[in-house]
This record gives C-alpha cells, sequence and structure tokens, in this order.
C-alpha cells in the first residue's frame, strides 16, 4: 500500500463515514473535491475493506455481548449465527471463536447457550458484557 501524508489524511477524515460530502474533506485538507474524490476511490477504496452492518429497531436499541465459544462445530456455528437478527461478528481463534453478539435479552441468549451446551453442541462458553461501547 503507497500512501502519501494527504491519502492518510483523507482516510483519517472519512473512516467512520465514507459516505462524508468530498467538500467538507476538502476544507479540512485545502485540496479540491475533485482531488479527494479521485484519491478515495483510486487510493484508498481499492486497499479497504467494509462492512456492512443490519440493526433493524436501530444500533442504540441493542445491547452487545462477547462470547467465547469452545465447540467441535464451529463451522455450523458461524452459520447458524447468520440467521440471527443483527450483525453478528464473529473472531476464529486457536481454540475457539469468539462472538460479538447483539441482543436485546441477555437471559433469553443466556438460555440459548446453556441449551446449546446441554445438547453437546458447545463443550464450553464464557461471556464477556462491555461496560461501555460506542
Amino acid at each position: 500500500m503507497q500512501w502519501d501524508d494527504l491519502d492518510s489524511q483523507i482516510f483519517d477524515l472519512m473512516k467512520d463515514n465514507a459516505r462524508k460530502e468530498y467538500t467538507r474533506v476538502a476544507e479540512k485538507t485545502g485540496v479540491t473535491s475533485a482531488t479527494i474524490k479521485r484519491r478515495f476511490f483510486n487510493n484508498i477504496v481499492p486497499n479497504c475493506e467494509f462492512a456492512y452492518y443490519f440493526f433493524p429497531k436501530g444500533y442504540k436499541y441493542y445491547n452487545q455481548s462477547f462470547f467465547l465459544i469452545h465447540s467441535r462445530y464451529e463451522k455450523s456455528l458461524v452459520k447458524a449465527f447468520r440467521l440471527l437478527p443483527c450483525t453478528t461478528y464473529i473472531y476464529p481463534f486457536e481454540k475457539g471463536i469468539g462472538c460479538n453478539i447483539f441482543h436485546r435479552n441477555i437471559n433469553a441468549l443466556l438460555t440459548m447457550m446453556e441449551k446449546l451446551k446441554s445438547e453437546k453442541v458447545i463443550n464450553s462458553f464464557s461471556v464477556f458484557t462491555p461496560l461501555r461501547y460506542d
């Protein structure tokens, strides 16, 4: 990746909102909006991964919990988590998977996890609830 200082500055200004108006970024960088657009599409976008989130009721309506799960059925669990109504982040670790699950009811979620454990789909799990998230 060969970015110069301007590319890095454009990335920093647009990383949280790729739909930010080019004129606003241009004002902060001192170049034209045409330059911002050209560099954004030619230099920055090809070197980025974009994530699309889905929160049917709106992001602030959900809580999130991080689970560390140990199972022989990790691939099947990942497929099952795709069926959840919200975006779920999956992190493969050397042993187990980490899942950041957005939910509206921690009791229902823990009941589901305990059922998966009693059915021997999950060997063990730990749950971590963030004290603060934005």
